[in-house]
């Protein structure tokens, strides 16, 4: 009896220690971090076309930032961001300010309906072989006569020095025209970079991909989230540093003064003829 005893206790204590045990976090499924991609990822239309990813959310003023690429948004005009519910939002038309030399430049609009935001991932957590999903709108093309929305999964197959605009992220997920400025999530649904760039090799008919890597490190240091709130000093043609965000304003918009706009690099940019004073 007593041999059952000791028996029945281990077992008991055996039992408690596995309640305790911290559970080990599971890995989303495929599934999972599509319907994540397809939450945060948004179209932008305007003078160009591409696709963004929601990093920020003011509560303050209702106010979403997108992440997206330079080259989507380089060109002054009226752009329009849609959403994952099917919403058009406008935004402002402001520009010329620059953001270092990589491909990256924020839209922000305004909304009082509840989005999901990215959760930031780290970058230098990929390696090769990690398994890496890229979302985005494509233009039309002889899939579809229209844009439509596209969400791809793939490896890192190599990880290269930062070229002169930022891309050292390489993968071989499909990137068809329209889905550059889509986010790059990882196997946990955290954005990890900017889809942006196609290299095609001729000579052996291979087709890659290429990203900028993306942290809230990164995002901080380059005023992603800090944006000069001074509007007096937009007229000025001085290079001005504040918050850590080095920018060349080349517009004056004082009677377009509202939340929102393009922020980027490029360089500067004077206002089409029709928006003159």
């Amino acid at each position: 009896m007593a041999h059952w005893n000791r028996l029945l206790a281990v077992l008991a204590g055996s039992a408690i220690a596995a309640i305790v045990q911290p559970q080990l976090a599971m890995a989303l499924t495929p599934e999972e971090i599509a319907e994540i991609a397809r939450e945060i990822t948004v179209r932008i239309d305007g003078p160009n076309s591409g696709s963004g990813v929601i990093v920020d959310f003011d509560r303050d003023t209702n106010t979403y930032t997108v992440l997206t690429n330079w080259h989507v948004v380089e060109d002054l005009g009226t752009y329009q961001v849609q959403t994952s519910d099917g919403r058009i939002h406008q935004v402002p038309i402001i520009s010329g300010h620059q953001l270092e030399k990589f491909d990256l430049a924020v839209l922000q609009f305004s909304s009082e309906v509840e989005y999901q935001v990215a959760e930031l991932g780290d970058p230098e957590d990929l390696s090769h072989g990690t398994v890496v999903y890229v979302s985005g709108w494509a233009n039309p093309d002889g899939i579809s006569p229209n844009r439509y929305y596209r969400f791809e999964d793939g490896q890192i197959t190599a990880i290269v020095e930062p070229q002169g605009e930022g891309y050292s992220l390489v993968y071989p997920n499909i990137s068809k025209p329209g889905m550059s400025g889509g986010p790059i999530l990882d196997e946990d649904g955290d954005l990890v970079g900017i889809n942006g760039q196609v290299v095609i090799d001729a000579r052996l008919g291979t087709v890659d991909s290429l990203g900028i890597p993306t942290d809230d490190r990164f995002l901080t240091a380059y005023g992603v989230f800090e944006y000069p709130s001074d509007y007096d000093i937009r007229c000025s043609t001085e290079v001005i540093h504040t918050n850590n965000l080095k920018y060349r304003p080349s517009l004056c918009l004082d009677d377009l003064d509202t939340p929102g706009g393009i922020w980027g690099g490029g360089g500067r940019r004077s206002l089409p003829p029709s928006l003159q004073k």
